[in-house]
């Protein structure tokens, strides 16, 4: 999950002034964010700055100047608008998650100084939507429901919204384990060798790593996850093209014995010559 496009700390100063959906005859794509001007606006995830312009009409009138970022790992773009001043950030260069990008501002069609922010999920068919006023078929996203603000609809600041954005994260148990990620490591693979669920894998450990939640199939070298080994159920393995069975015992954390007593039955040729096995064949792990 990206953090959110403002501080912590100016959370006091800000409010949710406008939401998604229909209003005023047209399609919101985004939503409003009140601030005062000058308040620093932040990269919600790694990318890199795909748009740094001032609108001359078309389907960015009324954005004043605003800023576009391309967030590729996620497959997402994030769109700031009524900005102050052009971002000091050239089209193509690359941000880091919480850098300053960019200050509020009231250019544009604005009524009053604010934020206007849109989280875009669809790469292919982003560029011909830069708008707020597009069809239905945008693959837009509800930034509101994305973060989990609905309560803060209304409100007059979004005075404790941190809570809600960075929850703390869930405390180990005493049984859990952890296991350190590694190069060439995805959670369908680590999820195996634990006898486990990627789902498990990504409620057990979305709070320390909000990323998970919207994208499971990114994990990084180093990252500690959480798991937990409830009761062993037999696994099914169907064989590949290259897997020999040294590498499936090594791989579900096994005896090569252990996957030959298991299978003999099913394949007698198992017990004559471990290492022939045929892509397609489903060897049984426990």
């Amino acid at each position: 999950m990206m953090r959110f496009p403002i501080q912590n700390k100016d959370l006091r100063i800000s409010r949710i002034s406008s939401g998604y959906g229909p209003r005023w005859g047209r399609f919101h794509r985004g939503v409003d964010i009140a601030m005062p001007q000058g308040t620093m606006l932040v990269a919600p995830a790694d990318g890199i700055v795909y748009v740094n312009a001032t609108n001359r009409g078309g389907p960015t009138e009324g954005y004043g100047h605003y800023l576009i970022l391309h967030h590729p790992e996620l497959k997402k773009f994030t769109l700031y608008a009524h900005l102050r001043k052009l971002s000091e950030h050239r089209v193509g260069a690359k941000v880091k998650a919480e850098q300053s990008i960019a200050v509020s501002g009231n250019t544009g069609n604005s009524t009053g100084p604010h934020l206007h922010f849109e989280i875009h999920e669809d790469e292919h068919k982003f560029p011909a939507r830069v708008n707020n006023h597009g069809g239905e078929d945008d693959p837009t996203i509800d930034p509101v429901k994305y973060y989990g603000l609905k309560d803060f609809m209304g409100k007059s600041s979004l005075t404790g919204a941190d809570k809600v954005l960075y929850p703390e994260p869930e405390p180990p148990k005493k049984e859990d384990k952890t296991y350190k990620v590694r190069s060439g490591d995805n959670l369908s693979k680590i999820a195996s060798q634990f006898r486990t669920s990627v789902k498990n894998l990504v409620e057990w450990n979305q709070r320390k790593y909000p990323s998970l939640r919207s994208n499971p199939n990114y994990i990084r070298p180093g990252w500690v996850l959480v798991v937990r080994e409830g009761k062993k159920e037999d696994l099914e393995y169907t064989v590949v093209a290259g897997d020999t069975l040294s590498m499936i015992a090594k791989r579900h954390n096994v005896k090569t014995n252990d996957l030959v007593q298991w299978n003999q039955s099913k394949y007698p040729g198992l017990k004559k010559d471990p290492n022939l096995i045929f892509p397609g064949w489903k060897l049984v792990i426990k």
